[in-house]
């Protein structure tokens, strides 16, 4: 497999600049019914386990939807588990070694759906993307959090000086 085979792998069905600007409606399109989401730099800040309420909210009105929601991330079982509760008691799946596609498809099974039938939304190419276009899901591309976060303060500093 050349470089070049592994990048055209790694471009999303859509991209996003934050998640809560990804609507029910944008998922079920694609023809998914299952979301799989990253959680550094998509859900929470790197490291954090920190849940705006905003992302809470929307992870809430995907599931309201009909739309199963999971979490798979390469980070520990610990914190994953920690934040998983926080965005509103969500299945799972950690140390997922993303782009690897093994847990992405552990977690299909468990969860009792088909690659075709998942979009998986996270900020990293060479992970999130990349995986979710190994196994034959969709995929959606957002901005690293802390970006969107630092773009939306310079905002209100800017609009507040004027």
């Amino acid at each position: 497999m050349s470089i070049f085979s592994i990048l055209k792998n790694a471009a999303p069905s859509m991209k996003f600049e934050r998640v809560t600007d990804i609507f029910p409606e944008d998922i079920k399109r694609l023809g998914a019914k299952t979301v799989f989401l990253d959680l550094d730099n998509t859900c929470v800040c790197y490291g954090s386990n920190y849940v705006d309420p905003d992302i809470r909210e929307w992870v809430s009105r995907l599931k309201e939807s009909g739309l199963k929601v999971a979490v798979l991330s390469n980070t520990i079982p610990v914190r994953g588990h920690i934040v998983a509760s926080k965005l509103g008691s969500l299945p799972c799946f950690c140390l997922a070694c993303k782009p690897l596609p093994f847990m992405a498809l552990l977690a299909a099974k468990i969860l009792r759906t088909s690659p075709e039938e998942i979009v998986m939304i996270g900020d990293k190419l060479t992970a999130d993307i990349l995986c979710a276009n190994i196994i034959g899901a969709y995929s959606i591309k957002v901005d690293k959090l802390a970006g969107v976060i630092l773009r939306q303060q310079e905002e209100r500093l800017r609009v507040a000086a004027q």
